[in-house]
């Protein structure tokens, strides 16, 4: 069996629409972002107590309208499903994009004393491969805009759509400062905002 018909075969769905891919990438999650002492002897108990919780997760979304929540756990189950959604296998798995390894670079800038949080740094690993392999190239992570109403994280890559031959003489075009394009979101696993190309100034 090849390592493609493995993967695709740990994809493969049960009557609950659960895979077995999916509970993996998010047991190992846990256990990167909790650190338990020990996690081998009690890779287990790990293991049960997140099936516990995603089994439990569509009754409590449901219930949001009928059970007086309180803002805290609102924002905890929001948290859980845009995590949940970071996982969810693409279609495009090109072998020639690339994408930043986001923890090793997080250790370096540490050092210098910038830090979004290990959890943080993981998940906006996951949201830009996700990204990078939705448009068929590659990313890097350009930085995080801090804002008063919202921070934002941008993306910058190759411009999927170069202003057209007929428009170069008005907006610069592949080779100038529309070269590159670039994505904003303003949390971690919602969608991704393309900016617009850049236009001279009147």
């Amino acid at each position: 069996m090849s390592f493609e018909e493995a993967k695709q075969y740990l994809r493969g769905k049960d009557e609950e629409g659960a895979s077995l891919y999916e509970h993996l990438s998010r047991l190992l999650l846990k256990i990167i972002v909790e650190k338990p002492h020990n996690a081998n002897a009690v890779f287990e108990q790990l293991s049960q107590d997140l099936r516990e919780i995603t089994q439990h997760a569509p009754s409590l979304l449901t219930e949001l309208d009928t059970e007086p929540f309180d803002a805290e756990k609102i924002s905890q189950l929001e948290w859980c499903r845009i995590a949940c959604h970071l996982f969810t296998p693409t279609e495009n798995e090109a072998a020639e994009i690339s994408y930043p390894d986001l923890m090793t670079e997080a250790n370096v800038f540490e050092w210098t004393g910038v830090n979004f949080g290990r959890t943080e740094v993981y998940q906006l690993y996951l949201a830009i491969k996700q990204k990078a392999k939705v448009e068929a190239s590659s990313l890097r992570f350009w930085g995080k805009i801090f804002g008063r109403s919202s921070d934002y994280y941008v993306v910058q890559g190759v411009n999927p759509e170069p202003p057209p031959a007929e428009e170069v003489n008005i907006i610069e075009g592949m080779e100038g400062a529309n070269k590159y394009a670039f994505w904003v979101c303003s949390k971690i696993g919602g969608e991704w905002t393309k900016l617009p190309n850049v236009l001279p100034e009147i």
